[in-house]
């Protein structure tokens, strides 16, 4: 289930939105969409809590991660289990070293151009796929920041909603928490961050480990 979250990228933030002043969360939103399309790529460190409804458990995991627009990520896991997930533009490699599998499949399998995984890793502006809300939250945060609720304008089976938490400071995505339609959500954290630092095409390149099975799912 946290694979299916972060992909479909993968503590829960519930904040009620309320009315506020619509020519400052217009001027608000804009600075930060401004600043997601001039981030062409992000370095950061990362820490995850995803939680199943289903189980109400809450697994917790870290590591670090490389975006590149337009999608090409690099998720390394390093606790509590090693494990990889990196899109290369064109498809999608889930490596389990515990396992010795990989799963390929087709980056269209699981993101469309109207896909809010590609929110992060995407190329198109904020407003053109989600409704944007400002959300008043506690500033409880030794960083200064403001919440925003995106949702989806064409529904989705996956993801209902995002909220992220941006610094006011230079309005750059400091976490997000997807939540899917049953109940599932899953939050990250980013830290350490790094924008628009180079990144060459060769990071996001897959090279099958030695005596690791492949599973190839078909283009659906």
């Amino acid at each position: 289930m946290r694979r299916l979250l972060l992909v479909m990228m993968i503590a829960a933030f519930c904040g009620e939105a309320r009315a506020g002043d619509a020519a400052a969360d217009a001027a608000f939103i804009a600075k930060v969409e401004a600043r997601f399309a001039e981030t062409a790529t992000l370095r950061a460190r990362f820490e995850q809590k995803v939680f199943d409804a289903a189980t109400g458990q809450t697994l917790a995991s870290r590591g670090t991660v490389l975006l590149k627009k337009p999608r090409r990520m690099l998720w390394e896991y390093k606790e509590p289990e090693t494990q990889t997930i990196l899109a290369d533009g064109k498809n999608l490699y889930l490596h389990t070293p515990a396992d010795r599998q990989v799963t390929v499949q087709p980056l269209e399998n699981l993101l469309t151009s109207r896909s809010p995984a590609l929110f992060l890793a995407g190329g198109t502006p904020l407003r053109e796929n989600f409704r944007i809300t400002v959300v008043p939250r506690p500033n409880d945060s030794k960083i200064p920041q403001a919440s925003l609720l995106l949702e989806p304008k064409e529904k989705s089976l996956t993801v209902t909603r995002i909220a992220i938490r941006v610094s006011t400071e230079d309005y750059s995505i400091i976490s997000f928490t997807l939540n899917d339609w049953t109940g599932n959500r899953s939050e990250v954290v980013f830290t350490d961050m790094e924008v628009n630092g180079p990144v060459a095409d060769k990071a996001f390149s897959f090279t099958r480990p030695k005596g690791t099975e492949v599973i190839e799912v078909p283009k659906y």
